[in-house]
């Protein structure tokens, strides 16, 4: 469901730029527009937070025992499922069956301490 929507923003966000966006200005126009006009991440939080999967207490958001192990589910049904030579932009990976492998983080996650 969550990839059908995507697909729809991009049509849209396309539609809403004259019908055409410039490659290099796609995770711009998600990061800028996307998510905050649409609340994505508010969204997508309050379902966790509804379901148990997360709490959130004094500014930090945790897994929940039952966030680990839906978290833990994912990540094997990724490894177990996807297609390990997917075409993306013309390139045969397996990036998606393990898509935070080999990445370094790119902002500080630390929960504020009291």
């Amino acid at each position: 469901m969550a990839a059908l929507i995507v697909a729809f923003l991009i049509v849209e966000k396309l539609a809403n730029r004259g019908g055409h966006i410039s490659e290099a200005a796609l995770h711009d126009v998600f990061v800028k527009a996307c998510m905050p006009g649409y609340r994505l991440l508010h969204v997508r939080l309050t379902e966790q937070v509804s379901s148990g999967a997360a709490v959130i207490k004094d500014g930090c958001i945790m897994l929940t025992p039952r966030g680990a192990f839906i978290a833990s589910a994912m990540s094997a049904s990724r490894k177990l499922f996807l297609s390990t030579k997917r075409i993306l932009m013309g390139q045969v990976t397996d990036e998606l069956t393990d898509p935070f492998r080999n990445r370094t983080p790119q902002v500080d996650v630390t929960c504020p301490t009291k």
